[in-house]
């Protein structure tokens, strides 16, 4: 299996609650959650809530956003074999659980959800896990 391209990363994995992810998503794109973006760590794709709406009638659903590339939604390509466009068929849910940041919802595993594409404004710093 090859990644097509090098997405950029976390230097280190972060586990949130839901109420931390969503003021770092509010803080970086204010209270309209159809602007809110999301990066693909595998392909590096960026869609946004809105964008998955057209595809409702496939089972989109704005929770999409933040766990399947829009790929998925517009026949793209597999997400682990190297072939040039965008975007991929990945999804966080999936066999391979890919991702840099985590939602713990009390669960046994926490969730694995895609990266905002976008960087959080530095006044706001993330809670990490046991601070």
């Amino acid at each position: 299996m090859t990644v097509s391209k090098q997405v950029k990363r976390r230097e280190e994995s972060i586990t949130l609650t839901k109420a931390q992810w969503l003021a770092m998503g509010t803080a970086i794109y204010g209270p309209d959650t159809d602007q809110w973006k999301f990066r693909c760590p595998i392909c590096g794709n960026v869609a946004a809530i809105g964008d998955y709406r057209q595809f409702k009638d496939k089972g989109a659903t704005p929770d999409s956003a933040a766990t399947e590339c829009l790929g998925r939604y517009k026949g793209g390509r597999s997400a682990f074999y190297e072939r040039e466009g965008q975007p991929c068929d990945y999804a966080s849910w999936g066999l391979f659980r890919i991702g840099d940041v985590f939602i713990d919802h009390g669960k046994e595993r926490p969730q694995v959800v895609f990266d905002f594409a976008d960087e959080v404004p530095e006044d706001q710093t993330p809670v990490r896990e046991g601070t």
